[in-house]
C-alpha cells in the first residue's frame, strides 16, 4: 500500500511532466532535463521542501539515492536503487535503465510491489 508521499511520486511518474532518461538521477540533453524514475522522486521531494543535493548547480547529484539520503528516508525506500526487499535484480534503476520500462509501467510496478520497495506507507 502506498502512502500519500509515495502516491504523489507515482502520480508524477504518470503526469507526462518529466522526460525519461537513464544512467543518472538527472541529465541534460541540450537545455532539456531528463530523469530516471528516482530522479523524479527527488523532484517530488524537493517540491515538499526536502533538501536535495545538486552537483554544479542545476543537475541532481548521483546515480541513485545513496547521494540523496533525505529523499530515500522521506519516501521510506528499502534501498538506494529502489530495490525490493525480495529481489536484488528487480530494482527500479534496473527497470528504468536496463529494461527500458517507461514511467507509466514503473508506476504500476511500484503500486504492485509497494510493500517490498518501501519500509512503510509514507
Amino acid at each position: 500500500m502506498l502512502g500519500p508521499r509515495q502516491k504523489q511520486w507515482v502520480d508524477a511518474l504518470r503526469s507526462g511532466k518529466f522526460v525519461q532518461g537513464t544512467g543518472s538521477l538527472q541529465s541534460f540533453v541540450g537545455k532539456d532535463a531528463e530523469y530516471c524514475c528516482l530522479g523524479v522522486a527527488c523532484k517530488v521531494a524537493e517540491e515538499s521542501d526536502i533538501p536535495i543535493v545538486y552537483d554544479s548547480g542545476t543537475e541532481l547529484y548521483g546515480g541513485d539515492l545513496s547521494a540523496q539520503p533525505n529523499v530515500r528516508s522521506w519516501f521510506g525506500f528499502v534501498g538506494d536503487n529502489g530495490k525490493t526487499s525480495e529481489s536484488i535484480d528487480r530494482d527500479l534503476t534496473f527497470l528504468n535503465d536496463d529494461v527500458g520500462m517507461n514511467f507509466s509501467k514503473i508506476a504500476n510496478y511500484i503500486e504492485e510491489n509497494a510493500d517490498s520497495i518501501f519500509t512503510e506507507p509514507l
